[in-house]
């Protein structure tokens, strides 16, 4: 995966990723509440070692540095911690106390600093100021017993002091963590899934399975569902994508040889008729006398979409209408429709014979473009029939939806009948990609 292709799987499952953010934080933020507040004491000493006559001070000084690893161990001592204990006056062992002592020298210096990490914050002041009492005590029966000159001097240089905010649980490490480990996830479980997805990933490759240009990517529009028919002029992105498909399919038309032109797709519900309705819309804006023949006889959706019923296709194929009495003219973008009629038994058989050709010659004569709505591809043979008497097909993909194979198959059918095809169009794609994609 290249980096254009991670931005694309961001874009496409951008909700999910708010939500495993939001998850994470409140996560982090359950797991900051959830954990008890601990309060630090410090206290910081000064070990000396007094320098005797006959001795450097710069040997008494390495001779004082190398006592404080043994230092910071006897601080954390168990041994210690009984003395503190009962210097403080608190109801811990001596175990305990230890547990909550921690001391840090910093190397090459004579300074200790000690710190007492307690739930209770007054405690957690008593054990340091227990610490000061028994300490330098302590070294001096260790080091300087029996001595006339004590070799080592402590000195304590910060008093033991209690730190007005709690030292843990870190809010701001948690809620980041939280945040981290929600928006991970969720980025790993999107990447998963596109990788487990036989979807086509990217243009590129929907060019290389289909062996055709992409010459079209219809922006997606919520406002689809309510209104799947663009209007005169109507500044949308989805609107310029069509008038981007329709200048593209006018270059292709630059020899006259593809005024007759077949929609559809490899599944039902990829959009395939609305594309093929706004397509001719579109045309009809430049002047061109344009029309949409519903040739979907099994579930008439162009029929639909226009509000059309009565005589139709069907009608004039079986003989029982006139061209002229089916085809209505449309106040919406001023195409004229030849609607789907009553839907026959045998779509199929319908469409395969002479009468149909006749149709498409008699149209072509009095249209300046003739746009076919057809099934979807694969599940029947209308579409690759309906295909093979116009001049060229369109196939219309659903971004994220539409498979390799599914563009392999759909490839090898209209090969199969030596339908020319066109190209192919993206559907319902993400504002970005829809927009980036038209503009080239």
């Amino acid at each position: 995966m290249d980096l254009r292709t991670y931005l694309a799987i961001i874009r496409k499952y951008l909700p999910l990723l708010v939500i495993g953010a939001l998850v994470g934080l409140l996560g982090g933020y359950a797991l900051y509440a959830s954990k008890p507040k601990q309060y630090a004491a410090d206290v910081t000493f000064y070990v000396s070692t007094p320098v005797a006559d006959n001795t450097s001070a710069q040997s008494a000084g390495q001779f004082a540095t190398s006592r404080m690893v043994s230092y910071v161990q006897l601080l954390q001592s168990q041994q210690l911690g009984e003395r503190v204990a009962k210097a403080s006056g608190v109801s811990l062992n001596g175990a305990q106390v230890a547990n909550r002592i921690t001391a840090n020298t910093t190397v090459e210096t004579v300074l200790v600093t000690v710190t007492v990490t307690d739930s209770d914050g007054q405690q957690a002041l008593k054990l340091a100021q227990g610490i000061n009492k028994v300490f330098g005590p302590m070294v001096d029966e260790l080091d300087n017993i029996s001595r006339k000159t004590p070799v080592v001097a402590v000195k304590t240089v910060s008093e033991p002091h209690l730190h007005s905010a709690p030292v843990a649980p870190k809010s701001k490490t948690l809620l980041l963590g939280g945040l981290g480990l929600g928006l991970g996830l969720a980025l790993a479980f999107a990447i998963f899934r596109e990788l487990l997805s036989n979807s086509v990933k990217s243009e590129a490759e929907l060019r290389e399975r289909a062996g055709a240009p992409v010459i079209g990517a219809i922006a997606a529009d919520r406002r689809i569902a309510t209104s799947p028919l663009l209007r005169s002029e109507e500044p949308s992105a989805r609107a310029e994508s069509h008038r981007k498909l329709r200048t593209n399919l006018a270059f292709l038309d630059a020899t006259g040889h593809s005024r007759v032109l077949a929609f559809t797709a490899p599944a039902a519900g990829d959009g395939a008729t609305t594309v093929a309705a706004n397509t001719a819309l579109t045309f009809a804006e430049t002047g061109e006398r344009v029309l949409l023949i519903d040739a979907d006889l099994r579930e008439g959706g162009a029929s639909q979409l226009f509000g059309l019923d009565g005589p139709g296709l069907s009608g004039v194929l079986a003989g029982t209408a006139l061209l002229e009495q089916a085809v209505r003219s449309t106040a919406n973008g001023g195409i004229d429709v030849l609607p789907a009629g009553e839907l026959p038994p045998n779509p199929a058989a319908l469409l395969g014979q002479p009468a149909f050709v006749a149709l498409l010659e008699a149209v072509h004569a009095r249209y300046d473009r003739v746009v076919l709505d057809t099934p979807a591809l694969l599940p029947v043979a209308d579409a690759a029939t309906v295909g093979a008497l116009s001049d060229g097909m369109v196939v219309v993909t659903r971004d994220g939806r539409t498979t390799a194979d599914q563009m392999e198959r759909t490839r090898g059918a209209l090969e199969a009948v030596h339908c020319r095809l066109l190209g192919v169009v993206r559907n319902r794609v993400k504002a970005e990609g829809g927009a980036r994609s038209a503009r080239k």
